[in-house]
Parts: C-alpha cells; sequence; structure tokens
C-alpha cells in the first residue's frame, strides 16, 4: 500500500504567538479562530504549543489570565518532517501521547499542523467497517454530573479523569455536555464561570448513539454533524460511556497494521497477475513501461516511453542506468531518488513517487512513478518492472484547486461566492471575521445582507454596469456588520463564466479599510489645525482667506481680516511655564471663537497669534464690533490649573477690497495695523492706514 505522507494530511495554516504573550491572548486567539491548539514561538521559532488540554488545566489550577503562555504551553515540541508517511507520523504521534503534530521541511521550518482529526478523516467511513460496535471503543471514565454541579466541579473531574468532557444527566439520562472546548471559553470569560451551574453553561441537545451501534455508523454521524464527542447510552437511555474522537484514534493502531498488510498483500497479488498479463499489454499500453535489471539497467522499454521522448532507437537506451537515460538525466534529485528506489526494489520492496520526464518537445511531464518487483517461478527477485501514468493534467488542475483552496482559506481578506442572482454560496473564516455572521448564517442569504444603507440605487446600478462591461469592479463598500457596526472596505467583485461564457458566479474580494480611513481622515485633519488648538492653522488659514476674497468678489461684498497677537504672553510662557502657556493658548482660542458667527474662521498662526476672517462686513463698525468683544474676552482673568492670568491683546484689522485684496497683502496690512496697536499702547485695536505716498 502506498501511503500519503504529512505534507498531503496537514493543516497549512499555522497560528502562531508568541511565548510572552498572556494565555488570556491564547485562548482569544483559539475561540476565534476555532481552532484546537496555537503554536508558541520565541524569536520566530516554535517552542511549544498550548492544546484545549492545557487551557482546562490551567483553568482547573486558576491559572492567572495574564500568566504568559510559556508557563503553560506543552514542551518540548512535537514534531515530524512532511514527508513521512501518515501511519508513521499516527504512530509516532501515539507513541509520545500527544494529539498534535508539528509539521516541519528539510530545513526544520514549521509548516503545518496535523491533529487527530486529520488522522480520522484520512482513514475515511470504509475503514471504520472492519471495525466492531462503539462498546469497544468507548471510554466510561467520563465525569458524570447534576444540573446542579459547579463548572468548578466539572472541570475537576476532566483533568482528574484525563477526560476530554463532562456529561450532564437527570436520573442517569444525558442533557448537556461540556468539553475542553468549553473550557477556552470559561478561560477567557473570567474566574466567576466556575462558581456558574453547569446548566448555564453547558452545550445541548447532547449527541447520543445506541451502545450497540457499530463504530462505522458512529464515525459517520460524528463527521457529517462536524462533532467530535457522542454520548453513548443504554436500553433505558442511561450514559453508558462516551465516544470521542480521541478515543477512536487512540484505538486505531493495531487495527490500521492489519489493514495496512492485508492491503500490502493485496496490492502483490494485483502485480503477479499483472506480470503474467504484461507481454500481451506490454507495447499497447498508454502508460510508460520498462523492465530493469535489479541493478538499475535498462533491458526494455515499451512504445510508449520512448515516444515521449522522441521515439529513439530502443537499442539507443537499453543496456544503460535507468537513471542515466532521457527519462531521468535532467533532474539530479530525480535520478538520486531513482537510485534509492532501484535499491528499495532490489530488497523486494516496491516504490512509487511523483516524477518528471522531459518530453521531446520541451515541455515537463508529472508521472506517477511506480517500480515493482518481479519474482521468477521459485519466487526470488528476477527483475524490475517501472511503470509510469501521465499525470501532467490532473496534477495542474490539482494544483490549481489546492492553490484555491489554501488562498480561500487563508486569506485575510473577506471571500464571499454568490450565484448570478446574489444568493450566498460560500464565504471564508476571514469574511466571518470581519462582519461577524458564521459561515452557517451567511450562506443561503442574499449579499444585501451586508448592506449599510449608506449608497444609493443608483452606485449598485453603476456597480453592476461595470461588472457586466469588464466582468469586474474595484471600490469602496460602506458595509453593515451582524452587530451593526459601519465598516469601510475595498472590494473587488469579478464575475465567473463557463466555457460558454456564461456567467455561473460573482466572487467578492474585501478588505476592512476603516481604520485607514479614519487615519486618512486625521492625518488631513492634523495637516491644516493646530495640534494645540485645533484652530485651522496658517495652510488652510490661507486657502479659506483666498476662498473668503473671491466670495467677496462674487457677491460684492467686504470682509475683514483681523490679526490679533497676546500681549506680554512670552513673559507668561517664560515665567509659569509651557504647560501654564498653553493653556492659556487654548482658552484664548476658544473665547475669540466664541466671539464670531460660524461663517467666519478663526486660525492660529503660531505662537501667540491668531487671525479671524470676518465675511460679509457691511461697514468697519461690523469689525470694530467682533475687536472690541475680543478684547473684552481676552480681558477676562485665565483661571489655569497653576495660577489666575491676567493679559491683553493687540488687533490689526484690514479691509477688503479697500485695503487689499491679495491674500497675502490683506494679511500684511493686518499685521502692520495690529503693530500699530501695539505701538500707540496694547490692549486696543487698529485699523490699517495706507503709509503717505513719499514726497
Amino acid at each position: 500500500m502506498t501511503e500519503r505522507t504529512l505534507a498531503e494530511l496537514m493543516t497549512w495554516n499555522i497560528v502562531t504567538i508568541d511565548h510572552g504573550a498572556s494565555l488570556a491572548r491564547a485562548t482569544e486567539v483559539m475561540e476565534t479562530a476555532r481552532i484546537s491548539s496555537v503554536l508558541v514561538s520565541e524569536y520566530g521559532r516554535p517552542v511549544g504549543i498550548v492544546t484545549e488540554r492545557d487551557v482546562l488545566r490551567a483553568l482547573e489550577a486558576t491559572v492567572p489570565r495574564d500568566q504568559a503562555v510559556a508557563t503553560v504551553m506543552g514542551k518540548p515540541l512535537v514534531s515530524a518532517p512532511k514527508d513521512m508517511s501518515v501511519h508513521d507520523g499516527y504512530h509516532y504521534m501515539a507513541k509520545k501521547g500527544v494529539r498534535h503534530l508539528l509539521v516541519t521541511d528539510a530545513a526544520s521550518n514549521p509548516v503545518g499542523i496535523v491533529s487527530e482529526s486529520d488522522f480520522r478523516f484520512h482513514l475515511g467511513l470504509e475503514f471504520y467497517r472492519r471495525l466492531q460496535d462503539v462498546r469497544t471503543v468507548m471510554s466510561s471514565r467520563v465525569p458524570v454530573l447534576p444540573p446542579t454541579a459547579l463548572v468548578r466541579e466539572a472541570v475537576s473531574g476532566m483533568a482528574a479523569r484525563d477526560a476530554n468532557c463532562a456529561v450532564i444527566a437527570v436520573d442517569g439520562k444525558p442533557v448537556g455536555m461540556i468539553t475542553e472546548r468549553d473550557a477556552v471559553r470559561f478561560y477567557r470569560e473570567g474566574d466567576g464561570t466556575l462558581d456558574m451551574t453547569v446548566a448555564d453553561v453547558m452545550s445541548k441537545p447532547v449527541a447520543t448513539i445506541p451502545v450497540g451501534t457499530h463504530l462505522h455508523d458512529a464515525m459517520e454521524r460524528m463527521q457529517s454533524q462536524h462533532i467530535r464527542h457522542l454520548v453513548v447510552v443504554g436500553d433505558g437511555g442511561e450514559v453508558a460511556g462516551i465516544l470521542s474522537e480521541h478515543d477512536v484514534v487512540r484505538q486505531l493502531e493495531s487495527e490500521y497494521l492489519d489493514f495496512a498488510l492485508k492491503d500490502s498483500r493485496r496490492t502483490r497479488k494485483q502485480l503477479r497477475e499483472s506480470e503474467m498479463r504484461r507481454n500481451a499489454v506490454f507495447n499497447q499500453a498508454r502508460q510508460f513501461m520498462g523492465i530493469l535489471d535489479l541493478d538499475g539497467t535498462l533491458r526494455d522499454a515499451n512504445r510508449s516511453s520512448l515516444e515521449l521522448i522522441g521515439d529513439p532507437d530502443l537499442d539507443d537506451v537499453i543496456g544503460k542506468p535507468f537513471w542515466n537515460t532521457p527519462w531521468w538525466s535532467h533532474d539530479p534529485e530525480m535520478q538520486a531518488r531513482l537510485r534509492q528506489a532501484v535499491a528499495d526494489v532490489a530488497g523486494g520492496r516496491p516504490s512509487r513517487f511523483e516524477a518528471t520526464h522531459p518530453a521531446a518537445d520541451g515541455s515537463l511531464h508529472y508521472v506517477d512513478f511506480q517500480l515493482h518487483p518481479i519474482l521468477d517461478e521459485a519466487g526470488k527477485l528476477a527483475l524490475a518492472m517501472a511503470e509510469g501514468s501521465d499525470i501532467t493534467e490532473s496534477h495542474r488542475i490539482e494544483e490549481q484547486r489546492r492553490l484555491a483552496l489554501r488562498v480561500f482559506q487563508s486569506s485575510h481578506d473577506g471571500i464571499m461566492v454568490t450565484d448570478p442572482a446574489g444568493t450566498i454560496l460560500d464565504v471564508n473564516q476571514a469574511f466571518c471575521a470581519l462582519t461577524g455572521y458564521s459561515r452557517d448564517e451567511a450562506i443561503g442569504q442574499s449579499s444585501r445582507l451586508l448592506d449599510s444603507g449608506h449608497h444609493d440605487k443608483a452606485f449598485f446600478e453603476q456597480m453592476f454596469d461595470t461588472i457586466a462591461r469588464e466582468d469586474h469592479w474595484l471600490g469602496e463598500i460602506w458595509n453593515r456588520t451582524k452587530a451593526g457596526a459601519i465598516s469601510v472596505v475595498l472590494m473587488t467583485i469579478s464575475a465567473v463564466r463557463d466555457a460558454a461564457g456564461e456567467l455561473t458566479h460573482y466572487v467578492g474580494v474585501f478588505t476592512d479599510i476603516t481604520q485607514k480611513k479614519e487615519s486618512e481622515r486625521r492625518l488631513e485633519h492634523l495637516a491644516h489645525h493646530d495640534a494645540l488648538t485645533d484652530l485651522p492653522n496658517r495652510s488652510l488659514f490661507r486657502d479659506r482667506l483666498r476662498q473668503a476674497i473671491r466670495k467677496a468678489e462674487r457677491d460684492e461684498q467686504a470682509l475683514a481680516l483681523l490679526f490679533i497677537d497676546l500681549d506680554r504672553f512670552k513673559e507668561v510662557n517664560d515665567t509659569l511655564g509651557h504647560v501654564t502657556g498653553d493653556q492659556l493658548l487654548v482658552e484664548a482660542a476658544r473665547r475669540i471663537t466664541a466671539c464670531v458667527r460660524n461663517s467666519d474662521t478663526v486660525a492660529r498662526l503660531g505662537g501667540d497669534e491668531f487671525t479671524v476672517v470676518l465675511q460679509g462686513v457691511e461697514d468697519r463698525d461690523a469689525a470694530t464690533g467682533v475687536a472690541r468683544d475680543v478684547i473684552e474676552a481676552l480681558a477676562a482673568p485665565f483661571k489655569l490649573d497653576q495660577a489666575t492670568v491676567s493679559l491683553s491683546a493687540s488687533i490689526g484689522i484690514a479691509l477688503c477690497p479697500d485695503d487689499a485684496e491679495d491674500p497675502d497683502a490683506l494679511t500684511d496690512a493686518a499685521d502692520q495695523a495690529m503693530y500699530d496697536a501695539k505701538a500707540m499702547g496694547r490692549n486696543r485695536y487698529s485699523f490699517y492706514t495706507a503709509p503717505a505716498p513719499k514726497a
């Protein structure tokens, strides 16, 4: 029997957490991702693993939530190479007494995780037909508790009996269950959960099976319902034991060995029968075939294999070591693997692996290669039969399928697949994490499930018009999560068509950019506003002033610019310190803003300088009134944290269009008027006066 390797069985998506992270964080990751374990790393290298069993023990021992995972993780980490056979991997895991294996590559880098669930699914339901009923496998050590028992008692019972669940029963009949996965949730929710009754937290109803049920039927039910535990009940419905995934897998090693042995014998028998027919079918076979001496010398090759490499004369290849022929000479690694296969077959061991053969046109063909021993009439090893099936097309399809599945499952982007009517057919885990909807909740619903109401009908009409023309659309959409929160996502919607060009599906891929949009908004705000007072800064002031001047020109109205300087602010700042000075500036900004209309602009240019743009002033009196209000507002004492301060302000006023019509010129005029006010004794305002023309 040719076995699969751990690389084909493992889960590629490894969830990792730093060794210094808290156990509470680890349980949060496990519960969110719905996984039974999380890998612990230190400086990027795996050093341990935290499983549901570890969390149960921590819960039972009331380990603090902020305890580092390094203190509770399972170690040393049990790992196995990815090319280890499935059977050897399971045997190794059972020998080590663990439920998870870290799968590594040739450089000992982690590439995946394999668990008991993976082994159970690998064996398939057919395998379980060979086994007896559930009584041969079930465990009777499961704790059975009344509904009034505390969660603490259930956890202690599970830890003491090394059980992965506890059954809640009334009059001996099961009504609920608590599992190791529940322990992860209990730990996250805190110590208070331990003092709750099991009736408040148990999973119900309970999946049960009669005690005489065949194991095949039990496993079929576990797989179809995606559950890991079945309560075994007697004729009266009372608890007789528990059938768990762990109990099943733990019992399978000896059965699997027998199964493998019988399958291997069957394969050898089929091989002998095939050898008897070889002469009749050798050259008509579509497979690539060859006959080797036990030292690897090629003695014969069929027509299909010769045609692949350009149909050379048979004499050009026979008599050579098989690894030096055109089928193998392109790849030293393949040559070495073939040499090992020849050595194996010389020892009576058949070999099978995926190889590559170069074709005459330069393309590379993938081949399912097998090397079998041929026995003579006395039953001794005589020759070797090489067989290769061209799997190039299936390899390409399978690689595409695996890649698509890995991308779909591991993508951090949300992915949603719908039919042409918009009904959701499938979603990935990232979709669930981003929207709050579980896969079961989403499937079958309309894609309008996420509609936030932000976009109007025209938006969606334009979207689908674009998809109809270009087969894709890219843009920002506002979605509503299950919890009602609004999120902004960058979404790509692609149309999927069959070979005839008919639309079969839509695929939507989206990334949550809510925080990015908020950060952009905040950065945009910070770029144009004073960090201390949140008033428009010099850049935004100039833009506002320019717009105000244009509006004044259109409306044939005047505007006034007030340039405000706080008198002797530097003395206050130097005496009382920058903290007090900053408090004074913030309060001054508030008072100035309170003196103007919402349509006016108050800005801080820097230091103790402020400006006010007054739009639609009818005459000088309007500007005078605002200036007086500002002086009066700033004259009131400033009651700050460390002191009460009194100060005044000098204000310069320039009018547009009377004094200037250019933003810079108008600002210079108001600034000059402010200095005139200071020269006149401060605490006053002054209108700009143009200098007298030189004689």
